[in-house]
């Protein structure tokens, strides 16, 4: 561990792999510096038990954001992704794939998500969505707006 982060390779994502994962409901990787691939790697094993991802600080590359979306498991309901790195181009992958069972989606401190990534996310939002963090984003009023529009009935809380 170096200035607080845990540092993993390919080597400690194999070791991970397997009956470890199998029946895992909630996987919180924060503040985690991850070798060249190993994001992508670690996301391509999770389990489709998940229900809850938390990924904070650890740079989510279209590599990795291609993964999750080609794996996103189809109970979660709660996805953190935050100073990730995310742009439009992640979102426009992640979006469509975002489970209808999903209740919670922090994309905050994302500075490069634009209304661009918010009229694709508005186009995409899963039914039963109860919050949506967009702070610290490049969001603005009119992306706002689009969500606001698109917007289930459930979404009770919208930080922009």
């Amino acid at each position: 561990m170096e200035d607080g982060r845990l540092h993993l390779d390919d080597t400690a994502i194999r070791a991970l792999s397997g009956a470890f994962l199998n029946g895992l409901k909630e996987l919180d990787l924060r503040t985690i510096d991850f070798a060249n691939g190993c994001l992508a790697q670690l996301i391509r094993m999770l389990p489709s038990s998940l229900q809850s991802l938390h990924l904070v600080d650890s740079p989510l590359l279209l590599e990795d954001a291609q993964a999750l979306a080609d794996r996103m498991p189809p109970g979660l309901q709660v996805l953190q992704l935050e100073r990730q790195l995310l742009n439009d181009e992640s979102v426009m992958l992640l979006a469509p794939r975002l489970p209808p069972t999903l209740t919670k989606l922090t994309l905050a401190n994302n500075a490069d998500l634009s209304d661009v990534g918010a009229a694709v996310l508005a186009a995409n939002l899963p039914p039963v969505l109860t919050s949506l963090n967009l702070q610290g984003t490049g969001v603005t009023a009119a992306g706002e707006a689009a969500i606001r529009a698109a917007a289930p009935w459930t979404l009770t809380e919208l930080l922009v």
